[in-house]
């Protein structure tokens, strides 16, 4: 893909270091199925640097993820701490490669796995390096989905917290196609507030009407 992103992969990659390189993408689903994308990307700053003055190269990571997402807004990440991280995120991204649609209360999203495997590959730049996800875990390599849906979901992939779906991409089964997460949009407070305050109408109308008699 992007010049830059190979040469921080192969950096990160010659220097062998443990917990070099994450991605998370977040997935926000809303209740007509529509679908915004997050991407967040970071490296150990001990990596960048091996491609060169850190300022410079996360300026042309903003500028790589700017043509890949014309539609996000970009902004630099930097963490700190004994080992800090810095990378890009791009945010906003009205997503169209993953696939939802509703039947009656049901909501379904699906996520192919190979698909999200090629993006990835693309945006960190290792897609020529040969590599599977399971020898990129070997050199720190971090990948995480989530999913946050509009209803509890149920999913063939994951953990699931409340409303959310987290997935390690790094540890897909190798025969798992697509991943595919269920929910229902039925609002069960939202109609309960709709019944009390029907009734609450219902009632007020009786006993106006029953005052207006006396």
């Amino acid at each position: 893909m992007k010049k830059i992103m190979k040469k921080i992969f192969l950096s990160s990659i010659a220097m062998a270091l443990t917990g070099c390189m994450k991605i998370n993408i977040t997935l926000d689903v809303a209740s007509d199925g529509s679908i915004t994308e997050a991407v967040t990307m970071l490296y150990q700053e001990e990596v960048l640097s091996g491609a060169g003055d850190i300022d410079a190269t996360l300026e042309e990571m903003k500028k790589s993820f700017q043509e890949s997402y014309p539609e996000a807004q970009i902004e630099t990440v930097r963490t700190e701490g004994e080992d800090p991280y810095a990378g890009v995120k791009a945010s906003g991204i009205k997503e169209t490669e993953y696939y939802s649609h509703k039947e009656g209360n049901k909501l379904t999203v699906e996520i192919p796995v190979n698909e999200l495997q090629s993006d990835m590959s693309q945006d960190a730049g290792y897609a020529d390096s040969g590599m599977d996800m399971s020898t990129l875990k070997e050199y720190g390599f971090e990948a995480v989905l989530v999913v946050n849906m509009p209803g509890t979901p149920e999913t063939n992939a994951g953990v699931v917290e409340g409303k959310t779906v987290t997935i390690d991409l790094t540890s897909i089964p190798k025969d798992l196609d697509t991943i595919v997460i269920t929910c229902s949009t039925f609002n069960v407070v939202l109609w309960i507030g709709v019944a009390v305050a029907a009734c609450g109408i219902v009632t007020g109308l009786l006993l106006f009407f029953r005052k207006k008699k006396e």
